[in-house]
């Protein structure tokens, strides 16, 4: 379908917002307007979080999380699911949201680190992935890799690094490591602080195949392209900073699978178009500067993220794909959020804000900003400059400063090899038509909406993606810098009489609007190529 120059569908947003203040209505065009960069600039000294999609899906996770004390459970049991809850504070990091939270889940997961990384199913027990996404926890919340509970977490992914380069597990039930989790171990690495190893990244570069995209089943044959593998691996790559041209690839390769609408489908498995895959490959596409195939993928995740008429359950939260949105939507008031949800948003969220898992910190964070809520606050303890960590197994309690930022970022969450050895992020299938969903009214459209799978391991863990969503770097627009400055609360100070006093004015500035959104329109859209 023909998409309209980001220049001028932002006239065209602008021209619905003098429209609205004319007719006496809330001013939601302006909403969506400015929420539509999902970045927000600082208006204080402390940190400021991610507004938008991103921050709406924030304040999602962040009450899922505290439903469950810190935690999130497998679905149907009440048994933690570490990798996911992981995958969702990392999600909240990301997009710079949630510091109390994020420290309570951190707390949480370490004091049942040996259910998720090995330990407790046998003493030499040792999983790839679980040990790189809780190193990355670690160091996106501010604590250290090497110290966190009990375990030397950079000594034992280094300590899984084979002969050939390949971080494998060290088990008696099976191997399930694969190329996501060598991605996710080098990403680790460099979060951390630590190069790594030439036959690491030299492993990584052994499954890229002839197309652009990596395999992830290492050596497999024919090989066979996975777009999750290759979201994460083109992330790796342009980490390690040495191997551009094969993150290029990489990255061409998901543009070329990116849907008309933004989307992209995972692996084995997930093939349809899902909020996994598209989150993990804006999370790439973010990394590398792709700032085309950013916005489709970030205007895919706004379109099926559920807004602020749905239920509390599911407000804010993201689809997996859009036939969930749509029976969330059918459920009305009844709905509710099933595994697949907490999942979906965890991941999706990556495509959002500024930060990626390679940056991600908790000093950046704080509380999340809803755009569901006109005048959000601050708990102090996150405002003030600082985050406090109590005491939990084999950690100390450590205060780490924050400094102010301007933008809020998002960064790519995490995920850990599956037993099928696929890396596509398989949400859980719960049916979404037991859950009832928001009207039509509380759903998102791509254009008024701001640019923003995980599992864990059990005895055996599951994989997760991130971010997919592609379009050549060329054809990119940038927002003009000129959008309106109207906001839900300046316009909600106006009182009614003050509107109508103005409505010449406003129909004048309407009119110019319209004018010049329509001469816009003949010049951008000679040069606008389909996406």
């Amino acid at each position: 379908m023909q998409r309209l120059p980001v220049t001028v569908a932002a006239s065209a947003s602008s021209l619905a917002c003098a429209l609205a203040v004319v007719g006496g209505l809330p001013v939601a065009g302006a909403t969506r307007a400015w929420a539509a960069t999902s970045t927000s600039t600082a208006t204080g000294s402390g940190p400021t979080p991610t507004i938008g999609v991103g921050g709406d899906g924030a304040d999602f996770l962040v009450r899922q999380l505290a439903a469950g004390d810190g935690l999130l459970d497998y679905p149907g049991t009440d048994q933690p699911d570490l990798g996911v809850t992981a995958d969702a504070v990392l999600g909240l990091l990301t997009v710079r949201s949630g510091p109390t939270q994020a420290v309570a889940s951190v707390v949480a997961v370490e004091a049942r680190l040996g259910d998720y990384l090995g330990p407790s199913f046998g003493a030499t027990e040792l999983y790839a992935g679980p040990v790189a996404k809780v190193a990355l926890l670690a160091e996106s919340a501010g604590r250290d890799a090497r110290s966190f509970g009990g375990r030397d977490l950079v000594a034992d992914l280094q300590g899984l690094e084979a002969a050939d380069g390949r971080f494998a597990d060290r088990t008696a039930y099976g191997d399930t490591s694969n190329t996501f989790t060598q991605a996710l171990a080098i990403i680790a690495l460099h979060r951390i602080g630590e190069k790594p190893s030439a036959s690491a990244v030299d492993f990584l570069l052994a499954q890229q195949c002839s197309d652009g995209g990596l395999r992830m089943t290492p050596g497999s044959e024919p090989c066979t392209s996975d777009p999750d593998a290759a979201s994460l691996g083109a992330v790796a790559l342009l980490a390690d900073g040495s191997h551009g041209e094969a993150a290029d690839r990489a990255l061409t390769y998901l543009t070329a699978r990116q849907q008309p609408d933004g989307g992209l489908g995972g692996g084995i498995g997930a093939t349809g178009v899902n909020t996994n895959s598209t989150g993990l490959a804006g999370m790439a596409f973010k990394v590398a500067g792709r700032d085309a195939p950013l916005r489709l993928a970030r205007d895919y995740l706004a379109s099926v993220q559920l807004g602020c008429d749905a239920p509390m359950s599911v407000r804010g939260a993201i689809a997996y794909d859009r036939s969930a949105y749509d029976a969330l939507v059918a459920a009305g008031a009844s709905a509710t959020a099933s595994d697949q949800e907490r999942r979906a948003t965890a991941q999706g969220m990556l495509a959002f804000g500024d930060d990626s898992l390679l940056d991600a910190d908790i000093t950046q964070a704080a509380e999340p900003l809803s755009t569901c809520d006109p005048a959000p606050t601050q708990p102090p303890p996150t405002t003030g400059g600082s985050t406090t960590w109590s005491t939990g197994p084999g950690s100390t309690s450590t205060t780490s400063s924050t400094s102010p930022s301007t933008t809020s970022t998002s960064t790519p969450v995490t995920t850990t090899p599956s037993s099928t050895g696929t890396g596509t992020s398989t949400t859980s299938s719960t049916s979404a038509t037991s859950s009832p969903a928001p009207s039509p009214s509380s759903t998102r459209s791509a254009s008024s909406q701001p640019m923003g799978p995980t599992s864990t391991r059990g005895p055996a863990p599951t994989p997760t993606t991130t971010e997919s969503a592609t379009q050549s770097a060329s054809d990119t627009a940038s927002v003009p810098a000129t959008a309106s400055t109207t906001t839900p609360a300046t316009a909600a100070a106006q009182p009614a009489a003050a509107q109508r006093s103005n409505t010449p004015a406003l129909l004048g500035a309407a009119g110019l609007a319209l004018l010049g959104a329509a001469i816009g329109a003949l010049i951008l859209r000679r040069e606008r190529k389909n996406p």
